[in-house]
């Protein structure tokens, strides 16, 4: 054979195995690494990448995966996308972020209802009536709330003046945004100080006490105001539109009026139980105690309001809440895509009567009220108006004038509240009915002895 023949195969076959070397050390595409069920996916996203007219954002497209992946696997797992991260996390911090000002329509003028406490605006000595008319220059009048309310928002540390009317008198104001606390443990209404007032008007001796939503530190605030109470005749723990929040800081709160029995189960998906029981220290007194309850009554709030339900330790008042036994975990999504929040456990109100796991997805888990009291649409939206005025830090009394006596010292809006809250005034009638209260609770377990088997612990 010809040296020149020889030279050529030798040449073809060294760059045969170069060629092969190669193609086994390259990187495999996500075609080849995707599994088998998650083909159709990766078919769709070439589709996408080969077929669409359009310029494509691949960040976009990712997110947009993500959420759609999230949201079908159940109504309580949730996608936080990177823009939103930030102010999720400080809400579960129990934070706020930028003037801490709550504003309404009234008769086309952009009022000020108040500002929340420590927050800039009332720092800046905003208050409740002052008509804004300019924000950074830009006339308000005719524009919605929310366009405002887009205005006032902005950088933590940078300013936005405000041009207010203050009864006859125009002023400017400027405001540094900033982050500061927002209470989720709240009274009746805030008294001149900025203090929470528990206690109703009158000699009742019922105070009340409202939980927002279970943050961070939501169990530890809880403690000290109760201490601060005494020993009242009766207690009205307000639940209601509390979606939930942490269990850990949840289950405290239970525990404070327990002396013993399982607050929650809480089942994960391979079916082992982690459960939760009160303990005799710490326990607050012994008063009459109703939690008032709705269909926005979820998650952790639901353990607290089933867990004292359930023991007879409390009677329930309001609507059947709306039935999220379930908990999930945070997970950081890798290259900035930012957050799930999955679906990982089942959670049961005390000792679980059965195995229980993934298929019970379905079951009701809804907590029902021992004295169901409904409220009309109507009502609600003037309840939730109501409570936002009496979040606000109140204006300062005049200089001159006559003193106020105690009466006067509440605020028409109290009064309104408690005047126009149906469950919140059933609520008081059985405080001050306790052999009613007795009555119910004793019915309420003979049912439930008689339709769950009897457990050493419950």
């Amino acid at each position: 054979m010809p040296k020149r023949n020889i030279i050529w195969i030798a040449a073809i076959m060294v760059a045969t195995v170069i060629a092969v070397w190669v193609a086994r050390r390259r990187e495999p595409t996500v075609v080849e690494i995707a599994p088998a069920k998650l083909r159709p996916v990766v078919d769709t996203y070439r589709l996408i990448e080969d077929k669409y007219y359009g310029p494509l954002d691949q960040r976009k497209l990712k997110r947009g995966a993500i959420r759609g992946m999230v949201s079908a696997l159940d109504e309580f797992s949730s996608y936080i996308p990177p823009d939103k991260l930030a102010s999720f996390t400080r809400h579960m911090a129990g934070k706020g972020r930028g003037v801490g000002l709550y504003l309404e329509m009234v008769e086309g003028k952009v009022m000020v209802v108040g500002p929340l406490l420590n927050s800039p605006a009332h720092t800046a000595k905003i208050y409740v009536g002052d008509q804004v008319l300019a924000v950074d220059g830009q006339d308000v009048r005719g524009m919605a709330i929310g366009e405002v309310e887009l205005l006032l928002a902005g950088q933590v540390g940078s300013g936005v003046t405000l041009t207010l009317l203050r009864r006859r008198d125009e002023l400017k104001v400027t405001v540094i945004r900033a982050e500061f606390p927002v209470d989720t443990v709240t009274g009746l209404y805030r008294d001149r100080r900025g203090q929470w007032v528990h206690y109703l008007a009158g000699k009742t001796g019922i105070a009340y006490v409202r939980i927002k939503e279970f943050v961070k530190a939501t169990g530890s605030q809880f403690w000290p105001i109760c201490r601060k109470l005494g020993r009242p005749r009766g207690l009205v723990l307000d639940l209601r539109d509390n979606p939930g929040g942490y269990p850990e800081e949840a289950v405290p709160v239970a525990d404070m009026f327990l002396t013993k029995g399982v607050i929650v189960t809480e089942v994960s998906r391979d079916g082992s139980p982690q459960v939760q029981r009160a303990h005799s220290e710490g326990t607050y007194h012994p008063v009459p105690l109703v939690v008032l309850i709705n269909g926005r009554t979820a998650s952790a709030a639901e353990i607290v309001a089933g867990a004292l339900g359930r023991h007879g330790r409390a009677v329930l008042v309001g609507t059947p809440t709306r039935g999220k036994h379930c908990g999930q975990a945070m997970y950081r999504l890798s290259d900035g895509l930012g957050q799930i929040n999955l679906t990982t456990s089942q959670f049961l109100v005390g000792p679980p009567d059965r195995a229980a796991g993934p298929d019970d997805a379905g079951k009701d888990w809804r907590i029902k009220p021992h004295v169901e009291v409904t409220m009309s649409a109507p009502e609600l939206r003037e309840l939730r108006r109501l409570r936002l005025g009496a979040e606000v830090v109140p204006a300062p009394a005049p200089a001159t004038g006559p003193a106020e006596t105690p009466l006067e010292a509440v605020p028409p809006i109290a009064r309104q509240i408690v005047r126009m809250d149906p469950q919140l005034s059933r609520a008081i009638k059985l405080l001050e009915a306790p052999r009613q209260m007795d009555a119910i609770l004793d019915k309420a377990e003979k049912v439930r002895v008689r339709s769950v088997p009897v457990k050493d612990d419950d």
